[in-house]
């Protein structure tokens, strides 16, 4: 009895150690270690299995800009949608400090992409009510379908992870390069990561495109003083 408790204890202090304790979901460690089971049952049943890697980069300015309480509320409800988008045998993970990742064993990247979109959106964003206003913010995110050469969850990551730089790296070039072929970077997601105050923000066309801005916060410089004077008011 005492060598079953013991057990127990192990295996409960194992997964523990495997959780982000932030978040609930699996840490770097623990996706990889039950997402490679799940790849290669996928692999195994010939079925097809997707990756979602999304990048929560620009909550640090929703945190200086509207405090770590608002930043905290937008980090939570991504978290939310995650969780929702894990059902079933799905499996998310927070894999950095603003990363998370998704993988979906039996669903195409059009699949994914569509199941991200019921959780998330299109493009994938958090949206939260603040002082009568909306804000919103992008995520960064890139999908992927494993291939025959993907021989691993690991080597899965990589492509994604790749892909998602390779677009971060075009948006901070405003001249796109010639090398690019069309449609080569049609499995990103989304358009810029931005934070979006609603009617007063300026317009940005949200569509994937390589010329918009990184950042519609920076587009915004009067957002904390607008947001002080609707304090004021109240």
């Amino acid at each position: 009895m005492l060598f079953a408790r013991s057990v127990q204890r192990s295996e409960v202090e194992v997964e523990a150690s495997l959780t982000d304790s932030q978040t609930g979901l699996y840490n770097t460690a623990g996706f990889f270690a039950h997402g490679e089971e799940l790849f290669q049952r996928a692999r195994r049943d010939r079925r097809p299995v997707s990756l979602a890697v999304l990048h929560f980069q620009d909550l640090r300015d929703v945190s200086q800009v509207l405090g770590r309480s608002v930043a905290r509320r937008m980090f939570l409800s991504a978290v939310g949608a995650l969780t929702k988008a894990a059902r079933g045998q799905a499996l998310a993970g927070r894999t950095g400090r603003e990363e998370f990742v998704l993988l979906l064993p039996g669903l195409d990247a059009e699949e994914a992409r569509a199941l991200l979109a019921s959780q998330l959106g299109q493009p994938p964003q958090v949206q939260i009510e603040l002082r009568g206003r909306m804000v919103r913010i992008l995520l960064d995110s890139a999908v992927l379908a494993a291939r025959e050469r993907n021989h691993n969850l690991e080597d899965l990551y990589d492509n994604v992870a790749r892909r998602l730089r390779r677009k971060r790296a075009a948006l901070m070039n405003p001249q796109r390069p010639a090398a690019t072929a069309p449609g080569a970077l049609d499995d990103l997601n989304t358009g810029p990561a931005a934070l979006d105050t609603g009617p007063a923000s300026i317009p940005v066309d949200l569509v994937d495109s390589d010329r918009g801005p990184l950042s519609r916060l920076e587009m915004n410089p009067t957002l904390p003083m607008a947001l002080t004077e609707r304090a004021q008011q109240k």
